[in-house]
């Protein structure tokens, strides 16, 4: 504890003097009045409709004789760039960035008498079109690639409208979703999830309106900047949040198929200083699914096979409340506020037909299962935030405190019948009934303080804390009845409470050197949780020191190309769940148990990046290479009466490498096309080699999707999806209790489906109606078959598709939209002679 004292100390330290330190002039800001002893060139790039900083701009400056690259550079996170040691002469200055039209300012000249040049606000165009001009515009994701993220904009997606969070993840470069909703990124499911920069445990995927996202980070080789947590990297949902004058928001109703209705109310209130908002999301859901499974098992004497067949209907019912609000105190500092509550409920019924056999096909025993679920939960967040700015440019001190409660309580009622069957006869049905009881409350507390000091050499540093507090408590009852009464079973019933604390400080060190844009840093942790088995009076506890290392490097080639370079080290800690060691019996013949006894696995990234931007294609190509020490793996055993047990233990050692491809053509003006193509390639090695299928596995994922406006204000959008089959996963059974290196023991079917949508807009784009079929083929299935020791056992799992959505959206007070320029009108050049 005394160390955790003593970084704590030395970050708040650190910071306060960096933070009172004298204010140096303005040195290498555009506007400062000291004269170097050579040229320089300073300017402000920005979007020229949102009017947004663009980071990571190039800014080339050329010879006028030869058009050779005198110098460069590349735009801070405001947007500005200094270049100074600029010979005398005249110049031709070019900017430039990913998926915008490359903007040319002519007779640049520094001279003794002029030796400063300031270029003020340099507006660029961005090469997605506007749907106005009867081109594909809005329809597409527009991805950015900045240094240590990739920012993906969703907000018009025509296959999303009216849909969720996972629909829009279906979309997204390297992320895929399976049937129940889980998201895994490069076909690791361990990924960190965060809802504008925090962990939600009240608030899942599901339940998040499309319509209010903005956009999604996807971090694949995080900075030292962001917690290590998740061995694929971190994927954080920013929403929606207007600052506009004046009242606006909007409302939005959608039906499906089959008993689906969902509607949100947005609105957001700006007035001086004060900007308030308030949010309202709810869902009602129904959904039926399928399972099959088919186990064979050896034992010494004999073969039983058994037979299973899963036939469930299930309901979902939702509300979400958010208020909040900024507050600008003055024009450096601003104090922002939200308040969330989630109320939910998860239910459904169940039947399931068990039947074995011997080997020789011989029904041996049938009997038939029917659960009725009913899940309600509850949850409250707070989220405090204060940003402080300073005159100095990028010197920023910002302080936030998250909070999260949730309580549930998850009952199960079962009856077991056996079966009367010609070849089986039973005289007398006896039901055996069973109910289960889980009481869950869990809380999560952060606060996190981040400052950044910039120096007069382009240098910046930034320093960091954040403690992090995690607390889950799971009491889980189990009664028969028997004797026309219920009876509590204490051999299978437990009371499981575990907590988590984490401290880190963090430093990065973050520059330009001409063309080369460069950020290192190093994040330490400690670590500390504890469990306490109370059924059995059992505890343990564990605690851990970290060093997290990251690299960024970023390099233009020319105004079309460049380079990326990034490594770090992450780790990946088991969930409670499965540390938890009593055994779940919601299938009793597949059942499961947590590993006390579990370690962390660590996680070495390497990422190497390429991007190619040449109207109208751009391509962007990315290696990475992952090793994994200690991996956590599941393991499926089979008992000695039959029933399989999936655990987890650290028995292997995995290495991974993977290519991903992202195209976007432009095909027609009013025919867009992207499509993402992802490999990859692993190899296990380590002591639990019996347990898999093979020690290499490789698979690949495509997605495709064709964006056509038909009209000014029709837009269609069809998006196409297949997985190859690959070595991963678990056993389908829903439990999903690990967060580790997956079943290798099981081998997962291909999967091919496809969505589509068009979008239909009334009233200058205020009302706006969208009708899509999500699933449009029937396709979208699970399979896996799973070999072990003296058995093999077959799933497959399906749900109902061909789900036809319609939408109705309308904006409240939404203001008339700019004048666009139209598609083929380039940007004028600006001559410095009449600047």
């Amino acid at each position: 504890m005394k160390k955790i004292n003593v970084f704590i100390y030395l970050y708040l330290l650190v910071s306060l003097a960096l933070a009172q330190a004298p204010q140096r002039p303005a040195g290498n800001r555009p506007g400062s009045s000291q004269h170097p002893a050579i040229g320089k060139l300073t300017g402000i790039v920005v979007d020229d409709r949102t009017e947004k900083q663009i980071e990571y701009a190039a800014i080339t400056i050329l010879n006028v004789r030869d058009s050779s690259i005198v110098t460069g550079t590349i735009t801070d996170p405001n947007g500005v760039f200094v270049i100074d040691k600029i010979p005398f002469g005249q110049f031709i200055v070019n900017i430039s960035f990913i998926g915008y039209k490359t903007r040319t300012i002519k007779e640049i000249i520094i001279s003794p008498k002029k030796t400063e040049v300031n270029l003020g606000t340099i507006r660029i165009q961005s090469t997605v079109l506007d749907m106005k001009s009867v081109t594909v515009t809005g329809t597409t994701n527009q991805i950015e690639y900045n240094l240590d993220k990739k920012i993906v904009k969703v907000d018009n997606e025509v296959a999303t409208m009216g849909g969720t969070a996972l629909d829009v993840m279906q979309n997204i470069p390297s992320v895929t979703v399976d049937l129940d909703g889980n998201v895994s990124l490069r076909g690791s499911s361990n990924v960190t999830m965060l809802i504008d920069n925090h962990p939600s445990q009240i608030i899942s995927l599901d339940q998040i309106p499309a319509s209010m996202i903005d956009h999604i980070e996807v971090i694949t080789n995080p900075s030292a900047r962001y917690d290590p947590e998740g061995m694929s990297g971190i994927i954080n949902i920013v929403m929606k949040k207007k600052q506009t004058p004046g009242t606006n928001g909007m409302v939005l109703l959608n039906v499906g198929t089959n008993d689906k209705y969902s509607g949100s109310l947005n609105l957001n209130h700006r007035v001086n200083r004060l900007n308030l908002f308030f949010n309202y999301d709810g869902r009602l859901s129904h959904m039926n699914n399928w399972m099959t499974r088919n186990r064979e098992s050896t034992f010494a004497d004999s073969v039983s096979i058994l037979d299973q067949y899963e036939d469930a209907r299930r309901n979902m019912q939702f509300s979400n409340f958010k208020v909040g609000g900024d507050y600008i105190l003055n024009p450096f500092q601003t104090f922002s506020f939200s308040i969330v509550r989630n109320m939910r409920g998860r239910g459904g019924n169940e039947t399931t037909d068990y039947e074995t056999r011997d080997g020789f096909d011989n029904l041996t025993n049938a009997y038939t299962r029917y659960v009725d679920e009913t899940d309600k939960n509850s949850g409250s967040e707070v989220t405090l935030n204060y940003k402080k700015t300073f005159a100095r440019e990028m010197q920023e001190l910002t302080a936030d405190f998250f909070y999260s409660n949730r309580t549930g309580d998850d009952n199960m009622e079962s009856v077991q019948e056996d079966s009367v069957t010609d070849k089986l006869p039973i005289e007398t049905i006896v039901p055996y009934l069973q109910n289960t009881f889980t009481d869950f409350r869990g809380r999560v507390a952060t606060f996190q303080t981040d400052y950044t000091h910039p120096f007069s050499n382009g240098l910046r540093i930034e320093t960091g804390y954040k403690g992090t507090y995690r607390w889950n408590d799971s009491d889980y009852r189990l009664e028969d009845y028997i004797s026309d009464e219920w009876i509590f079973d204490a051999a299978v019933s437990n009371h499981f409470i575990y907590s988590e604390k984490i401290h880190a400080i963090y430093g990065i060190l973050a520059g330009t050197r001409g063309l080369l844009q460069y950020q290192g840093g190093i994040r330490m942790e400690y670590a500390a949780n504890s469990s306490d088995q109370e059924t059995i009076h059992e505890t343990s506890s564990n605690s851990s020191f970290g060093l997290f290392p990251s690299i960024h490097l970023q390099y233009t080639l020319t105004e079309r190309q460049g380079l990326q370079f990034s490594y770090s080290r992450r780790i990946n800690r088991p969930r409670s769940r499965a540390l938890n060691p009593f055994i779940n019996y919601e299938d009793p013949q597949n059942l499961f148990a947590g590993n006390p006894n579990l370690k962390p696995e660590y996680i070495d990234v390497v990422e190497i990046g390429h991007s190619f931007d040449s109207r109208p294609t751009s391509v962007n190509t990315s290696l990475f290479y992952r090793q994994v020490t200690g991996m956590i793996t599941g393991i499926m055993k089979l008992q000695a009466d039959g029933t399989t047990m999936t655990t987890f233990e650290n028995l292997n050692n995995g290495k991974s490498i993977g290519l991903e491809l992202v195209v976007n053509q432009q095909i027609f003006k009013w025919w867009r096309f992207n499509a993402n193509y992802s490999y990859f390639l692993t190899e296990l090695s380590g002591p639990g080699l019996q347990y898999v299928q093979s020690t290499r596995n490789d698979g690949w994922t495509l997605k495709a999707n064709s964006f056509t406006s038909l009209t000014k204000r029709t837009n269609l959008q069809i998006s196409l999806f297949y997985f190859s089959p690959t070595i991963s996963g678990g056993d389908l059974s829903r439990q999903g209790y690990g967060r580790g290196g997956g079943m290798t023991q099981g081998k997962t079917k291909g999967n091919l489906f496809a969505n589509i949508g068009i979008k239909q807009e009334f009233m200058d784009g205020k009302l706006t109606a969208t009708l899509r079929v999500s699933d449009l083929l029937k396709s979208t299935q699970m399979g896996m078959t799973t070999v072990g020791e003296n058995f093999t056992s077959t799933t497959q799992r399906r749900r109902e598709g061909q789900i036809v959505y319609l939408a109705l959206s309308y904006k409240i007070n939404e203001p008339v939209r700019e004048k666009q320029r139209k598609p083929n009108e380039e940007e004028p050049e600006i001559d410095m002679e009449n600047f």
